[in-house]
């Protein structure tokens, strides 16, 4: 019995055609060609927007959110809660972060050796991509600090971060202000 060509079987037929095209042009010249450009564009755009010569302004201890008075903040209880336990996890005792790549001196870090670096402490507006904000405060090493001891080479673009299950890979621009 011969099958019917319905305007639906023929519209999932082209989409997935067309599916099948793209995919197997990921390597084409044009392609790779459009993709470099836009890369490019990016990483310049990245550069304007994110700038460690332009942090966010902090806040003195006794002042919210310059820009948003009390009432126009997330209240306290409506924050989401991504952590509930009855008491914070302490830090595993052969915790260590290891410092590799585009570097002079690889390294392997203890918690102690952190501590013992440059302090930066920080009072921040933080605008959340979910909905809340909230003034918050922040002490630690900063991420240029670990790379000016294991001798960053210039080259150095992009930095990873891997920890348990989480990855994070950013522009190198966007972390040295942190």
């Amino acid at each position: 019995m011969a099958r019917v060509l319905t305007r639906r079987r023929f519209v999932i037929g082209a989409a997935g055609a067309a599916a099948a095209s793209l995919l197997a042009g990921c390597e084409s010249r044009p392609v790779m060609s459009f993709l470099g450009a836009m890369k490019s564009w990016n990483e310049k755009f990245e550069g304007f927007v994110f700038s460690p010569n332009r942090l966010a302004p902090e806040l003195p201890p006794n002042r919210l959110a310059p820009e948003l008075p009390p009432p126009a903040q997330t209240p306290e209880n409506a924050f989401p809660a991504y952590f509930i336990s009855g008491a914070m996890p302490s830090v595993p005792a052969n915790w260590t972060l290891k410092v590799g790549g585009l570097v002079e001196h690889p390294a392997v870090l203890t918690l102690d050796q952190l501590q013992r670096m440059p302090r930066t402490d920080m009072r921040v507006q933080h605008h959340c991509v979910e909905g809340w904000s909230a003034v918050a405060s922040w002490h630690g090493v900063r991420l240029s600090e670990i790379a000016k001891a294991a001798g960053l080479d210039s080259r150095v673009r992009y930095v990873e971060f891997r920890s348990g299950g989480y990855w994070e890979n950013q522009g190198y621009d966007w972390f040295a202000g942190v």
